[in-house]
């Protein structure tokens, strides 16, 4: 997955940055449609949740189910479903080229039906639950296992984005937040470790701070542009309190983020740090009162 490991589905793969392993069977389910990109990185290990065998990752949860035909043995939740907001349209999509779900009563049109058909439609999506509509100022539509977003800011090729979903559903669920603590690597795993790229001269890095739908977690979301195009596949650090981490490699939309928990503390400013430097890149503060 990093270009240079070859990976076996019989060992279990290790994040570092998020301190958790993919292992079987939900490993070979994560290798063979583009895990990284589609699910994010694991947030969880593998727990029991509202009747299923789950693993929680950044954009998605990952079930089993031993009922369906083995072809479906490992799903995709229906994330999407489960948190639906229900909201007016933006506009018409009757007159747009599009394509018509007559399961849902709805369609995907434009960039979303790009994105849709070339990241793997409905086995891992599922179907458009609603229409685009917006939400905090974005373009915005609800499927049964993402929420798709659309960010005209970006270049046409990354112009759509995925919410943290499995994030959202994990922290506004009564799940303790102690499973989102890293554990220790089996011994027998490999270690996820994609290569550092340098940071090239005359980027713009930007921090901000998202609340959550838990108390006292907040999810930090650092963006690299160069020219105003992302910068994918740079490695910087998160610094907080008494706390430095580095965070996951910047995805296609020049993003990478963490979820941190502040609570009890009085940390009011977050830091970003280049790999090698010790001159923060920017800075993020914020109210604990909010």
């Amino acid at each position: 997955m990093d270009g240079g490991t070859i990976i076996t589905a019989e060992s279990g793969l290790y994040f570092s940055e998020t301190g958790h392993t993919v292992q079987e069977p939900f490993l070979s389910y994560y290798l063979a449609h583009d895990g990284l990109t589609r699910l994010g990185y694991p947030i969880t290990e593998p727990l029991d949740h509202e009747g299923w065998r789950v693993q929680y990752f950044q954009y998605a949860r990952l079930e089993i189910h031993p009922e369906n035909h083995p072809d479906y043995f490992i799903t995709v939740g229906w994330l999407g479903q489960f948190s639906h907001r229900t909201q007016p349209p933006i506009y018409n999509n009757k007159y747009t080229p599009n394509l018509y779900f007559p399961e849902t009563g709805h369609t995907l049109s434009g960039d979303f039906l790009t994105y849709f058909e070339a990241q793997g439609d409905t086995v891992q999506f599922g179907r458009p639950i609603s229409e685009p509509f917006l939400h905090q100022g974005l373009v915005t539509q609800d499927l049964q296992s993402a929420r798709f977003i659309w960010r005209p800011d970006l270049p046409p090729p990354v112009r759509v984005q995925l919410e943290p979903l499995g994030e959202t559903y994990f922290l506004g669920s009564d799940l303790p937040l102690d499973l989102l603590s890293p554990v220790s690597p089996s011994p027998d795993g490999e270690l996820f470790d994609p290569p550092d790229i340098p940071l090239p001269s005359d980027t713009t890095a930007s921090l901000t701070v998202e609340e959550t739908p838990r108390a006292g977690m907040l999810r930090v979301v650092a963006t690299f542009l160069k020219d105003g195009l992302p910068i994918e596949g740079y490695r910087p650090y998160l610094a907080w309190g008494d706390y430095r981490r580095r965070l996951p490699p910047t995805g296609s939309a020049g993003q990478t983020h963490a979820l941190v928990d502040i609570s009890g503390s009085d940390v009011t400013e977050f830091k970003l740090y280049p790999a090698s430097e010790q001159t923060p890149l920017a800075t993020a503060s914020f109210s604990t009162g909010n």
